[in-house]
C-alpha cells in the first residue's frame, strides 16, 4: 500500500481544521484510502502542543486521557476550550509528514526472501572481489552478476552483505549520511488554510495545462537581524532564466505588495505569469489574499514547495548562486539601497548561459515576448554588455 504524501495530510489537517462537517468517512473517500488509514494517521502523526506539568500540581496524578481524543477528530483542532489542564494534541500536516519519514527511517522493513536469495549470490560471487579492493561495478560486471551496484551499496549500508565501507575505495572518505533533525528547526510550516489546494503536486498538474507563465519565488537573506531582504522571481516557462530581483521588508504584507506589484507591471506589457511556486516561509503567506482582485478577476494561482524541500524550485535556487556573487552570505541587505539591488540584477540577466545557447536571460526574454524591452526598462533595468560585468565591489 502507498504512504500517505504530504499533500493527503494537507487535506487531512484542512477538512479537520477549516471544514465543521467533515467526517471520518468523507476524508477517507476524498483521499481514496479505508476510514482506519486516517484513523491511524491522526492518532499516530499527531504533535503534543501542551503537555500536563506535574510541577503546576505536585500532589495529584496525571490527567485521564480526553474523552473526546476517543472519536472523530482524534485531535484538538477543533476543541473551543481556551484553557484546559489535559495534554493537548494537534494534527499539522507539516509535523504529521516529518513523524512518519522518521519512524519508517527507523522501522526499515527487513529483507525479503528474494533479497535474501540474490544478497547470497552477491556474497558468493562479487564480495570477496570487494573485500579485495575492485570497485563495486568492475566486480559485478566480471561476475555476471544481475544486481545493479546501487542495489549492492544499499545492502552494505544496511548491512545485507559482509563488505563494509572500509571496503569501497572512496566511500571511507566521506561521512556516512544522516538524517536531519528537523525539531531543531525554527522556521514553521504553513498551515493548511494556506497550503491546501496549492501543493506541490498541484502545481505540476497546473504546469501540465500548458499556455501560462510560470514563476518561482524566494527571497535571499542577509544577516538574521536585517528588516529587508532580497526578493527574487524568475520566470521558469518559458525557459528564459530572468530573474527580478527587489529590496523588501521580510513581512507578508511587503511581499504581497510587491508581487502584486511586479503582476500588474507585466500584466500592463503582455506578459503576466499565471503560476508562481514558492516556498514554505511566512513571508509568503499573504500569496492567496492576491489571487483575485477586489471584483473577483482572478489574476493568478500561488502554489507552495513541500517543507524543506527547494530543490522543488531547483531553477531559482540555483540562480541565487549567481545573485551571490554580488551579494554575498551574511552581507547585510539593509546596508544596501534599491538601486543597488537593481544594478545586480541587471548583471545576473546580462550574463550568457549555456543553456540558453549562450543567450542572456534579457536576450531570451526579449525573443519570448515581443514587449519585453518595454517591461525591462519600466522596471528600472539595463542589459550590461558581457566585456563589462563585473560582480566584485569597489
Amino acid at each position: 500500500m502507498q504512504h500517505l504524501r504530504y499533500h493527503d495530510r494537507v487535506l487531512i489537517e484542512f477538512e479537520i481544521s477549516e471544514n465543521p462537517d467533515s467526517t471520518l468517512r468523507s476524508v477517507a473517500e476524498k483521499l481514496g484510502v479505508s476510514r482506519s488509514t486516517v484513523m491511524r494517521e491522526i492518532i499516530r502523526n499527531s504533535t503534543v502542543t501542551k503537555a500536563w506539568n506535574p510541577a503546576s500540581l505536585p500532589n495529584s496524578n496525571p490527567p485521564a486521557e480526553c474523552p473526546k481524543l476517543r472519536r472523530w477528530p482524534y485531535c484538538c483542532n477543533r476543541c473551543a476550550k481556551t484553557r484546559c489542564h489535559l495534554t493537548k494534541l494537534h494534527y499539522r500536516a507539516g509535523d504529521a509528514e516529518r513523524t512518519s519519514k522518521a519512524t519508517n527511517a527507523k522501522a526499515a522493513r527487513k529483507p525479503s526472501k528474494e533479497t535474501l536469495r540474490r544478497a547470497a549470490e552477491v556474497e558468493e560471487k562479487v564480495a570477496p572481489m570487494i573485500k579485495s579492493g575492485v570497485s563495486i561495478e568492475a566486480a559485478v560486471k566480471a561476475a555476471e552478476c544481475d544486481v545493479h551496484p546501487t542495489t549492492i551499496r544499499r545492502w552494505i549500508g544496511r548491512d545485507i552483505v559482509s563488505p563494509s565501507r572500509v571496503d569501497l575505495p572512496r566511500a571511507a572518505k566521506f561521512r556516512p549520511k544522516t538524517l536531519y533533525d528537523y525539531s531543531k528547526a525554527k522556521r514553521s510550516d504553513a498551515p493548511a488554510r494556506v497550503t491546501y489546494g496549492r501543493t506541490i503536486d498541484d502545481y505540476r498538474k497546473a504546469l501540465l495545462s500548458g499556455g501560462r507563465v510560470a514563476v518561482q519565488c524566494d527571497t535571499v537573506i542577509g544577516t538574521v537581524h536585517d528588516s529587508h531582504c532580497i526578493l527574487t522571481v524568475m520566470l521558469v516557462r518559458p525557459k528564459v532564466r530572468l530573474q527580478f530581483g527587489f529590496r523588501v521588508r521580510k513581512t507578508k504584507e511587503a511581499v504581497a505588495a510587491k508581487v502584486l506589484w511586479l503582476w500588474e507591471r507585466m500584466d500592463a506589457f503582455g506578459c503576466a505569469f499565471g503560476l508562481l511556486l514558492t516556498d514554505n516561509g511566512p513571508e509568503f503567506y499573504g500569496m492567496p489574499e492576491i489571487e483575485n482582485d477586489e471584483a473577483g478577476v482572478h489574476r493568478f494561482n500561488s502554489y507552495f514547495c513541500d517543507p524543506y524541500n527547494s530543490s522543488q524550485k531547483a531553477e531559482c535556487e540555483s540562480n541565487h548562486r549567481i545573485c551571490r556573487y554580488g551579494q554575498g552570505k551574511g552581507e547585510s541587505v539593509d546596508q544596501v539601497s534599491d538601486q543597488e539591488i537593481i544594478d545586480l540584477f541587471s548583471k545576473v540577466n546580462s550574463y550568457p548561459r549555456e543553456s540558453l545557447g549562450w543567450l542572456s536571460p534579457f536576450q531570451a526574454f526579449r525573443k519570448a515576448f515581443p514587449d519585453a524591452a518595454g517591461l525591462i526598462k519600466a522596471l528600472g533595468y539595463e542589459e550590461v554588455p558581457v566585456t563589462q560585468l563585473n560582480f566584485k565591489k569597489k
